[in-house]
Parts: C-alpha cells; sequence; structure tokens
C-alpha cells in the first residue's frame, strides 16, 4: 500500500509537473532510509531545486525494507550539491566519547573512501565508561540482560528516571517490558 501510495503520486507529478510549484520548500528529515522510488519522487516534487534533506547513512537501519544505499549519491547528482554545501554535524548530546570512538572505528568500514568518514565528539566532553558488548541467544536473553543492567544501575544509585532503554522494533519493547 505505501509503494503504491509513491507510485500514485510519482506518475501524478511527471503528468502534472507544476503541481511542486505549490511547495515553497521541501525538507526531509532521515533521508537515509529512503528508497529508491522516495528519491524519484522527491527529484520530480523539488524540481525548482527548493529541498533540504537530513539524514546520517551511517544510521540506515531500514535496507532491510528497501532504504536505498546509493540515495544521497544520486540526490547530490541530481541537484548539483557540492562538498560546500554539505554540513557534517560533529558533535553528539547522545553519547560519550567512547561510545563515539568505537562507532566511529566500526562505521569506517562501510566506506570506500576514508576521507568520507569524520569523528564526531560528546558536545559536553562527556568520555563514558567502557563500551561492554554481550552476544545472547535470542529477546528473552536480551530482556534478561537488561533487567539485569537496569537493576544493577538502581543499587549503584542512579534513580530510574535516568536510565533510558532503547530498543529498534516496538515487539522487543514488548518483552523487555514483560521481564
Amino acid at each position: 500500500p505505501h509503494y503504491v501510495d509513491f507510485i500514485k503520486k510519482k506518475a501524478l507529478l511527471e503528468k502534472n509537473p507544476q503541481l511542486s510549484d505549490m511547495f515553497n520548500y521541501i525538507i526531509v528529515d532521515e533521508f537515509q532510509d529512503t528508497n529508491k522510488l522516495q528519491l524519484d519522487f522527491l527529484i520530480l516534487l523539488a524540481r525548482h531545486k527548493n529541498i533540504t534533506v537530513v539524514g546520517d547513512i551511517n544510521q540506515s537501519i531500514y535496507r532491510f525494507r528497501g532504504a536505498y544505499k546509493d540515495n544521497l549519491v544520486i540526490f547530490k547528482r541530481a541537484f548539483n550539491i557540492d562538498d560546500n554545501s554539505i554540513f557534517n554535524l560533529t558533535k553528539s548530546y547522545r553519547s560519550s566519547n567512547k561510545i563515539l570512538r568505537v562507532a566511529h572505528k566500526l562505521i569506517a568500514y562501510n566506506y570506500d573512501n576514508l576521507s568520507d568518514v569524520f569523528s564526531v565528539e560528546n558536545v559536553h566532553g562527556i568520555e563514558g565508561g567502557p563500551v561492554e558488548v554481550y552476544e545472547l541467544k535470542n529477546a528473552q536473553e536480551e530482556a534478561r540482560k537488561i533487567a539485569e543492567i537496569v537493576l544493577k544501575e538502581q543499587k549503584e544509585g542512579v534513580p530510574l528516571e535516568e536510565i533510558c532503554i532503547m530498543f529498534r522494533a516496538h515487539q522487543y519493547g514488548v518483552v523487555i517490558k514483560k521481564v
């Protein structure tokens, strides 16, 4: 259904390009998760080059749903974007420097050109504790480990309102809540 809607909208714009005149500005967030059909639609919609995209190809998690890895390259070509028009956000409010350095080392393997990989630092200079990695069998084991970590943090005096559990899909949250 989702793709059918985009196919219809794309066809409408192809037949009636003047419809794009209705939009002064177009802003796309989470651009790294767009698929090829969505990019083709955006190219038609922003024929006046009145578009800004925000995204981080390092954070693309929807390749299994069709997020297209070459969309940024195609976007840059379609809109004549040069390197001076790209702004890298090199500060993070979310993660400590230790996490950011580990992530940087892992992400570097995704690039053919290492100069495209840039470092990110915590905006407040928070160094953080060591990164811990756990290999677990399934979602139930993951939930058990999360509960174990939360209890340990509580015993060390960390209030519950300062603990955040992030998960990728709703079904993981259900399992975690049960545990």
